[in-house]
Protein backbone atom coordinates (compact mmCIF):
# COMPACT_ATOMS: atom_id res chain seq x y z
CA UNK A 1 0.00 0.00 0.00
CA UNK A 2 1.40 3.38 -0.94
CA UNK A 3 2.04 6.21 1.47
CA UNK A 4 -0.72 8.34 -0.09
CA UNK A 5 -3.26 5.54 0.29
CA UNK A 6 -2.33 4.99 3.96
CA UNK A 7 -2.56 8.72 4.57
CA UNK A 8 -6.01 8.85 2.93
CA UNK A 9 -7.23 5.90 5.00
CA UNK A 10 -5.91 7.47 8.21
CA UNK A 11 -7.72 10.74 7.44
CA UNK A 12 -10.97 8.90 6.71
CA UNK A 13 -10.67 6.89 9.95
CA UNK A 14 -10.10 10.07 11.98
CA UNK A 15 -12.95 11.85 10.23
CA UNK A 16 -15.31 8.98 11.13
CA UNK A 17 -13.98 8.80 14.70
CA UNK A 18 -14.72 12.48 15.37
CA UNK A 19 -17.99 12.58 13.40
CA UNK A 20 -21.17 13.11 15.41
CA UNK A 21 -23.68 13.24 12.53
CA UNK A 22 -26.56 14.49 14.70
CA UNK A 23 -26.40 18.28 14.97
CA UNK A 24 -28.73 18.71 17.98
CA UNK A 25 -26.96 15.91 19.86
CA UNK A 26 -23.52 17.36 19.08
CA UNK A 27 -24.68 20.83 20.17
CA UNK A 28 -26.10 19.48 23.45
CA UNK A 29 -22.84 17.66 24.23
CA UNK A 30 -20.75 20.76 23.48
CA UNK A 31 -23.10 22.95 25.54
CA UNK A 32 -22.69 20.66 28.56
CA UNK A 33 -18.89 20.55 28.23
CA UNK A 34 -18.70 24.35 27.93
CA UNK A 35 -20.89 24.67 31.05
CA UNK A 36 -18.18 22.72 32.93
CA UNK A 37 -15.63 25.44 32.07
CA UNK A 38 -14.03 24.19 28.88
CA UNK A 39 -13.39 26.30 25.78
CA UNK A 40 -16.00 25.68 23.07
CA UNK A 41 -13.48 25.83 20.22
CA UNK A 42 -11.39 23.01 21.72
CA UNK A 43 -14.16 20.44 22.21
CA UNK A 44 -13.73 17.30 20.10
CA UNK A 45 -16.34 14.59 20.54
CA UNK A 46 -15.10 11.14 19.55
CA UNK A 47 -16.34 7.57 19.44
CA UNK A 48 -20.01 8.51 19.75
CA UNK A 49 -21.94 5.24 19.61
CA UNK A 50 -25.54 4.25 20.08
CA UNK A 51 -25.26 1.87 23.03
CA UNK A 52 -28.85 1.25 24.14
CA UNK A 53 -32.31 1.56 22.65
CA UNK A 54 -35.77 1.05 24.06
CA UNK A 55 -38.39 -0.63 21.94
CA UNK A 56 -39.79 0.63 19.58
CA UNK A 57 -36.71 2.80 19.26
CA UNK A 58 -37.82 6.04 20.81
CA UNK A 59 -35.51 6.25 23.82
CA UNK A 60 -31.85 6.10 22.77
CA UNK A 61 -28.73 6.21 24.94
CA UNK A 62 -25.31 7.07 23.49
CA UNK A 63 -21.82 6.72 24.95
CA UNK A 64 -18.91 8.91 23.89
CA UNK A 65 -15.57 10.38 24.81
CA UNK A 66 -14.48 13.97 24.37
CA UNK A 67 -11.33 16.02 24.54
CA UNK A 68 -11.39 19.65 25.61
CA UNK A 69 -9.11 22.33 26.97
CA UNK A 70 -10.07 24.57 29.87
CA UNK A 71 -10.36 28.34 29.51
CA UNK A 72 -7.53 28.81 32.00
CA UNK A 73 -4.89 26.42 30.67
CA UNK A 74 -5.06 25.89 26.90
CA UNK A 75 -2.12 23.49 26.94
CA UNK A 76 -3.69 20.70 28.99
CA UNK A 77 -6.39 18.73 27.18
CA UNK A 78 -8.76 16.77 29.40
CA UNK A 79 -10.28 13.46 28.43
CA UNK A 80 -13.95 13.38 29.35
CA UNK A 81 -16.42 10.51 29.28
CA UNK A 82 -20.06 11.03 28.55
CA UNK A 83 -23.44 9.52 28.11
CA UNK A 84 -26.48 11.12 26.52
CA UNK A 85 -30.12 10.17 26.39
CA UNK A 86 -32.65 11.37 23.87
CA UNK A 87 -36.15 10.71 22.71
CA UNK A 88 -36.68 11.77 19.08
CA UNK A 89 -40.36 12.49 19.82
CA UNK A 90 -39.26 15.42 22.00
CA UNK A 91 -36.53 18.03 21.69
CA UNK A 92 -35.00 17.17 25.06
CA UNK A 93 -31.50 15.68 25.15
CA UNK A 94 -29.96 14.80 28.53
CA UNK A 95 -26.16 14.76 28.70
CA UNK A 96 -23.96 13.65 31.58
CA UNK A 97 -20.21 14.37 31.47
CA UNK A 98 -17.83 12.51 33.79
CA UNK A 99 -14.09 12.65 34.38
CA UNK A 100 -13.77 8.86 34.65
CA UNK A 101 -15.23 5.80 32.94
CA UNK A 102 -16.66 4.33 36.15
CA UNK A 103 -19.01 7.25 36.73
CA UNK A 104 -20.04 7.27 33.07
CA UNK A 105 -20.73 3.51 33.20
CA UNK A 106 -22.79 3.95 36.38
CA UNK A 107 -24.99 6.61 34.75
CA UNK A 108 -25.22 4.54 31.57
CA UNK A 109 -26.41 1.51 33.56
CA UNK A 110 -29.02 3.69 35.27
CA UNK A 111 -30.29 5.30 32.04
CA UNK A 112 -30.29 2.07 30.00
CA UNK A 113 -32.03 -0.12 32.57
CA UNK A 114 -34.51 -2.36 30.74
CA UNK A 115 -33.27 -1.37 27.28
CA UNK A 116 -31.63 -3.39 24.55
CA UNK A 117 -27.92 -2.68 24.97
CA UNK A 118 -24.94 -3.25 22.74
CA UNK A 119 -23.48 -5.66 25.29
CA UNK A 120 -26.66 -7.73 25.51
CA UNK A 121 -26.74 -8.14 21.71
CA UNK A 122 -23.07 -9.17 21.48
CA UNK A 123 -23.44 -12.15 23.79
CA UNK A 124 -26.69 -13.36 22.25
CA UNK A 125 -26.71 -16.61 20.31
CA UNK A 126 -28.47 -16.67 16.98
CA UNK A 127 -31.43 -18.96 16.51
CA UNK A 128 -31.47 -21.63 13.78
CA UNK A 129 -34.05 -19.63 11.87
CA UNK A 130 -31.73 -16.59 11.78
CA UNK A 131 -28.84 -18.75 10.59
CA UNK A 132 -30.98 -20.27 7.81
CA UNK A 133 -32.05 -16.79 6.69
CA UNK A 134 -28.45 -15.57 6.69
CA UNK A 135 -27.34 -18.58 4.65
CA UNK A 136 -30.19 -18.08 2.15
CA UNK A 137 -29.25 -14.41 1.82
CA UNK A 138 -25.60 -15.31 1.21
CA UNK A 139 -26.58 -17.83 -1.49
CA UNK A 140 -28.88 -15.29 -3.18
CA UNK A 141 -26.15 -12.62 -3.21
CA UNK A 142 -23.63 -15.10 -4.61
CA UNK A 143 -25.99 -16.18 -7.40
CA UNK A 144 -26.81 -12.55 -8.24
CA UNK A 145 -23.11 -11.62 -8.35
CA UNK A 146 -22.21 -14.58 -10.58
CA UNK A 147 -25.17 -13.81 -12.83
CA UNK A 148 -24.09 -10.18 -13.15
CA UNK A 149 -20.52 -11.15 -13.98
CA UNK A 150 -21.49 -13.79 -16.55
CA UNK A 151 -24.32 -11.69 -17.97
CA UNK A 152 -21.99 -8.86 -19.01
Amino acid sequence: MTFEMRNLLARLRNRWRYHVGDRPLGAAIRREIVALGFARSTVRVRDLRLAAVERPGYQQVYRFEAEAESHDDHRAASLLFGVSREDPRTTRIDVHIAHDRDERDRVFAEWSDGMITLESMRGRERSRFELVLLAAFAVAITIATIGAILGN
